[in-house]
């Protein structure tokens, strides 16, 4: 049976190239053993959505694709920041993005191997709008607070405030 499913995939791979395949799964559980399985059959690319794995120097406990994984296929976004360098959800989505892009040009399938469900969702869905923070006194407080409406300090003036944060949002590049 299983020689059977991989004829199958193998024979699609001259007729279906879909844009973009997700392998997710929390840590440990063979994403990239099935990656690599997958390379044998497809022309892939694997990009790595996971928190820590882009950290460089941070090889234990992470599950980082071994040498020879990654030999046999390409990984990327891995190593690619020093562990005091800020690497976040819109980073990931505006790198993975531009990998795919690329990843497909070269005629391959970018596949998207990791736990990190956030980086995932944001690549796939997009991130909702969040507010540039300029300074503390221009942002919102958590939650509205009881007080008078026209000191700018009650629930009216908080939503007014949320409001104007959220039309501003973050871009690639």
């Amino acid at each position: 049976m299983r020689a059977e499913g991989a004829r199958k995939l193998g024979s699609m791979a001259s007729h279906v190239r879909p844009r973009l395949v997700v392998i997710a799964g929390p840590t440990g559980v063979g994403k990239t053993a099935v990656a690599v399985a997958l390379a044998r059959l497809l022309p892939i690319e694997v990009i790595s959505a996971d928190s820590r794995q882009v950290y460089r120097g941070m090889d234990a406990a992470t599950g980082k694709p071994t040498a020879e994984e990654r030999a046999a296929v390409a990984h990327h976004l891995i190593d690619i920041v020093d562990p005091d360098d800020r690497y976040q959800a819109a980073r990931f989505r505006c790198d993975a993005a531009a990998l795919v892009e690329r990843i497909r040009a070269r005629g391959a399938v970018p596949v998207v191997v990791g736990g990190t469900g956030l980086y995932i969702r944001a690549l796939v869905r997009g991130l909702d709008a969040a507010p540039i923070r300029s300074s503390a006194a221009n942002c919102p407080p958590s939650r509205p607070g009881k007080g008078d409406r026209r000191s700018g300090s009650g629930s009216t003036a908080w939503r007014r405030r949320s409001r104007r944060a959220s039309t501003r949002t973050t871009r690639c590049g």
